[in-house]
């Protein structure tokens, strides 16, 4: 039976593992939701930051005032 949410194995070595281990029993969850926290707190920052590029790139133009439409449609 399939389920909802996908899953990807991951090799870690033995100090970052018990630094996994240590949040684990700190935050009392799983490590598996630790590292789920982490990987998208992760990738939250990295939009952030592909967002900050795209307005600095824009500023760097004459006319750096685009309409939302415009935005949207140049990430694609």
């Amino acid at each position: 039976m399939s389920t909802k949410s996908h899953r990807i194995n991951v090799t870690l070595d033995m100090e970052d593992l018990e630094i996994i281990q240590i949040l684990s029993n700190k935050q009392k969850l799983s490590m598996s939701s630790i590292i789920k926290k982490i990987v998208k707190d992760w990738l939250e920052d990295y939009e952030d930051m592909k967002l900050i590029k795209k307005i600095e790139d824009r500023e760097k133009e004459k006319n750096p005032l685009i309409s939302h439409e415009e935005y949207w449609e140049l990430g694609k």
